[in-house]
């Protein structure tokens, strides 16, 4: 049995058959060639001559017969093992993003030599297309395992990906007033913007046109005419994607005051 952290090869004996000779009495008793190789305390690949020994089906030394060649060379490849994680490689999309990912099973032991073992921190699936299949399936995937690394695990693993889809929407908003003088009023050409949105659907289809708001700043204006700059308030986790018109129109001038007739 290799040490704690290794992994044994299939050996290869050269010659791999041997002949036994002597009295057939005992002869008859030999029933294979052993070879007694102890692997407790080797870290290195095993490449040595070892003496054969005739052994009957109890796995007894059989005495008295002679074996020819009497040793054969045995290569034995000794390789490091360690457990790392699976980690999901999902292709980046414009309008997806994962919110979580699970994996069967979760890590996989590797073997390999010990200095491109060492590099290896985790292994990756193939590439994951967020497009083709719906969040919250559970998918198949091949396994990228890297160059002069083995593994035991020949088959695909399972993964299980939920995500959000980002999607548009058209508000319209009305436009209010701020900081506007006191004694003036305004008069606003267009009173409402169309406003395109972006955020993934939970998101938009929690979204309420309260959560959303739109003015001109009429801060330091006087009377007369000018075009002022519309300026939206959306939520952090909501995109603006655009709005029109930018800006609007707006005529200032004194506030009418209505008089009254004293009878």
């Amino acid at each position: 049995m290799a040490k704690a952290g290794f992994k044994t090869a299939e050996p290869l004996v050269t010659p791999d058959t041997v002949t036994v000779s002597g009295a057939e009495q005992y002869v008859n008793y030999v029933n294979a060639a052993s070879i007694d190789i102890d692997l407790t305390n080797e870290e290195k690949n095993i490449d040595e001559t070892f003496k054969v020994i005739p052994v009957d089906i109890s796995g007894s030394k059989v005495d008295y017969v002679s074996v020819e060649p009497y040793q054969v060379k045995v290569q034995i490849p000794l390789d490091k093992t360690k457990y790392v994680p699976i980690e999901a490689s999902i292709k980046p999309s414009k309008d997806k993003f994962f919110t979580s990912v699970s994996i069967i099973p979760e890590s996989i032991s590797i073997s390999g030599d010990a200095y491109k073992l060492k590099k290896v921190e985790k292994i990756f699936t193939e590439d994951i297309d967020l497009n083709s299949f719906n969040s919250g399936d559970t998918v198949e995937v091949p396994l990228k395992i890297p160059e002069g690394i083995k593994t035991s695990y020949s088959g695909k693993v399972k993964v299980k990906i939920t995500y959000n889809t980002v999607i548009q929407k058209n508000i319209a908003l009305d436009v209010k007033t701020k900081n506007l003088k006191e004694g003036l009023e305004a008069v606003l050409n267009d009173k409402e913007i169309s406003v395109v949105i972006s955020g993934t659907d939970d998101k938009i289809k929690a979204l309420k046109n309260t959560d959303l708001s739109c003015y001109v700043d009429l801060n330091s204006l006087g009377e007369g005419t000018y075009n002022v700059p519309v300026k939206v308030v959306i939520p952090d986790d909501i995109n603006e994607v655009s709005y029109s018109p930018q800006t609007i129109k707006v005529t200032i001038k004194k506030k009418e005051v209505s008089k009254t007739n004293d009878n």
